[in-house]
């Protein structure tokens, strides 16, 4: 229940940044195509200074006489475009000055530009595909009068891959960590509650003799005051009572199975370790099991009567002797 609950809050983490995160994108990106269009419009201002820069220009405008209610000043801007279009028929020096305005906002991304006037559109990028997947920004139009055809209409085009928009996001390596750390949090949780379920569990059992996976201890006698329960891997000599684990029991599980008789490296290394051993077992495993081999005798500390040697080049070989007090019993009432 614990592990499905600790799943649970994972995963509600995980979709909750998910969602924030995913928020904040969308957000960054409508931010960034917002100053990408002003950063058009502030690029057709440059490339306008810099193409009349040296030409005469005269305007004389007299609103009474303008056949529409068209401002002077929309006339004149019109009238420059027009200008700046015919010397420049794809607007080629827009699309660099475009570009250079959006690396010096630190927006390293793919751009271009078209030009729509009298029913035809020009593309400064001569790859036409480019314009099919880039995302086009707020046109900017001037006019003259009211006629569509008339109407000199710039668009800027930009791509905006989805690595630029989270470079852009300065919180999310902050996000991810509290992500990270919110998860390992959880995991160490959990495997902590664990392990003090399981000290639990194995302290209700050398206390009460009551096993971790049945309600009822099957108990063989391997001597008179020793006792095995090798479904739970307890092993009890009186009042005093230990559980063998992992490897520990099942190397205990196979000396007992083949008592007083030697249990070969190999057999060890295969039935225990699930190594597997072809010819003659090597010195790593040979190792292994001597540090296995050790491990079970410190946790058979308290039951001096189980011994366990070993026998050389050979493998090891389990006994279990008769208590002291079986035999002085024994002795008395032979008397």
């Amino acid at each position: 229940m614990i592990r499905n609950a600790s799943t649970a809050i994972c995963i509600i983490i995980t979709m909750l940044l998910a969602y924030i995160v995913c928020e904040s994108y969308e957000s960054k990106r409508n931010d960034i195509l917002l100053s990408t269009s002003l950063i058009f419009r502030e690029a057709i201002d440059t490339n306008e200074k810099v193409a009349m820069k040296g030409i005469p220009f005269y305007s004389n405008y007299d609103p009474q006489k303008s056949p529409n209610d068209i401002s002077g000043k929309e006339k004149l801007d019109w009238c420059i475009q027009f200008y700046i279009t015919q010397c420049d028929v794809n607007r080629l020096s827009l699309d660099s000055v475009f570009h250079s305005k959006l690396l010096s906002h630190n927006l390293s991304i793919s751009s271009a530009v078209s030009v729509s006037f009298e029913g035809k559109t020009r593309y400064s990028c001569k790859d036409t595909s480019f314009y099919s997947s880039a995302i086009i920004l707020a046109p900017v139009i001037y006019r003259k009068n009211y006629m569509p055809n008339d109407q000199i209409v710039l668009r800027g085009y930009v791509k905006l891959p989805y690595f630029c928009v989270l470079k852009q996001m300065k919180f999310l390596p902050l996000v991810i960590i509290l992500w990270l750390s919110a998860i390992i949090a959880v995991i160490i949780g959990y495997y902590l509650w664990k392990k003090r379920a399981i000290k639990t569990k194995e302290k209700i059992l050398i206390e009460n003799h009551i096993p971790l996976k049945t309600e009822i201890i099957e108990w063989t006698d391997l001597s008179d005051r020793i006792s095995f329960c090798k479904e739970n891997g307890a092993l009890k000599e009186g009042d005093n009572i230990i559980i063998l684990k992992n490897n520990s029991l099942k190397l205990f599980s196979l000396l007992l199975d083949n008592l007083n008789h030697t249990v070969t490296y190999k057999t060890i290394a295969v039935n225990v370790m699930k190594h597997v051993v072809t010819d003659d077992v090597s010195i790593y495993d040979k190792n292994s099991i001597f540090t296995l081999v050790s491990y079970l005798k410190k946790s058979l500390h308290a039951f001096p009567n189980i011994k366990i040697k070993a026998v050389i080049n050979t493998g090891y070989i389990m006994t279990i002797e008769e208590s002291h007090f079986s035999d002085s019993v024994s002795s008395t009432s032979n008397n």
